[in-house]
């Protein structure tokens, strides 16, 4: 089955931002997952960023195995700080430097490689969910 198919694409209407949410016909446990995700990474309210990188995800692991999936942080420093505004961020970066400190690390880098990790643990969330309902459909 094609998770991506339930995320839609829509636009703000205070400032025009798109953002991803899910459909209203899509699997509970689909919902359920995208639940999961938003209380295990972020503040368990929905989240814009977090929606994003899963619909992505499902777009990704549609098409390849996640050992193959190219899963990177944002290029431009201005995309990184506003994801430091994420609620969950700076506690994901202090995370991050305690695990990975390195001397010549600055903040940018350091915002980068936990935004990345954020993704990872993301895209393995959504990995593991397209492999159970893949079993789940086998049987």
């Amino acid at each position: 089955m094609e998770y991506s198919q339930f995320f839609e694409k829509k636009n703000k209407t205070i400032d025009d931002r798109e953002f991803f949410c899910l459909m209203s016909d899509s699997p509970e446990e689909l919902q359920e997952l995208v639940r999961e995700i938003n209380l295990e990474i972020g503040s368990g309210f929905p989240n814009d960023w977090i929606y994003g990188v899963i619909s992505e995800a499902f777009c990704a692991l549609e098409n390849d195995d996640l050992e193959d999936c190219l899963i990177e942080s944002d290029l431009y420093n201005k995309d990184l700080i506003e994801w430091l505004h994420n609620s969950f961020a700076l506690e994901l970066c202090e995370e991050t430097r305690e695990q990975t400190y390195l001397p010549k690390m600055t903040i940018i880098d350091l915002i980068s490689r936990a935004q990345n990790d954020c993704k990872c643990k993301i895209y393995e969330a959504v990995d593991e969910y397209m492999q159970e309902m893949e079993k789940v459909g086998d049987n």
